[in-house]
């Protein structure tokens, strides 16, 4: 699913599973202007996820026997537990996938869905996966964890794949989570083989 995180997310290698108090532990932003908050062990991970996790994410979470959305980091930023804020959305920019058509293709998307008013887009979100080997075409393959329960929203296509490139005669459908009661609920998504 397409997933916006207001408040930031937590960020996990190799665990499925993340204290608030921990955040003042080895907080650097690097120089993309993200603000990373490392955690020094994988206890204080899980404490992190249960107490500041989004509560629909992670009951969804439990309810697809434990399937997880996935992100691929930089290596380097990708060595312990962390949580990240501030974190730029980058999908209308054509330097993410290397092309205009791509930021031209998510411009027109973000602006299908605004029409829709759906709360999350293309402009305010970021593409996670639930396939960690296609996260690791991006970097280190580690699932995710959003925080907070305001302005956490997910999306993704009624017949899944990937957002981009998006293959000819898949549906355009967009199925936005807590707005499309009815369709396709975010554990069925999550089960989803390589679903953005």
């Amino acid at each position: 699913g397409c997933a916006a995180f207001a408040a930031g997310g937590l960020f996990l290698r190799n665990q499925p599973v993340a204290s608030a108090a921990s955040l003042s532990t080895s907080s650097s932003p690097p120089s993309s202007g993200v603000n990373i908050a490392y955690l020094p062990s994988v206890s204080e991970a899980v404490d992190a996820i249960v107490n500041t996790c989004n509560k629909r994410y992670l009951y969804n979470v439990v309810s697809s026997n434990y399937n997880f959305l996935y992100h691929g980091l930089d290596p380097s930023e990708a060595k312990a537990p962390s949580i990240r804020t501030s974190q730029p959305c980058d999908l209308l920019n054509p330097e993410t996938y290397g092309s205009d058509e791509a930021a031209s293709y998510f411009a027109d998307l973000d602006k299908s869905m605004t029409k829709e008013k759906s709360p999350v887009l293309p402009s305010n979100g970021h593409l996670a996966t639930t396939c960690p080997k296609a996260a690791s075409e991006w970097g280190v393959a580690v699932s995710i964890w959003p925080i907070g329960e305001e302005e956490v929203h997910f999306a993704w296509f009624a017949d899944g794949g990937l957002f981009w490139p998006r293959n000819d005669g898949a549906s355009q459908e967009v199925i936005v989570d807590g707005r499309d009661c009815g369709e396709i609920a975010l554990d069925d998504a999550l089960v989803g083989d390589n679903w953005e």
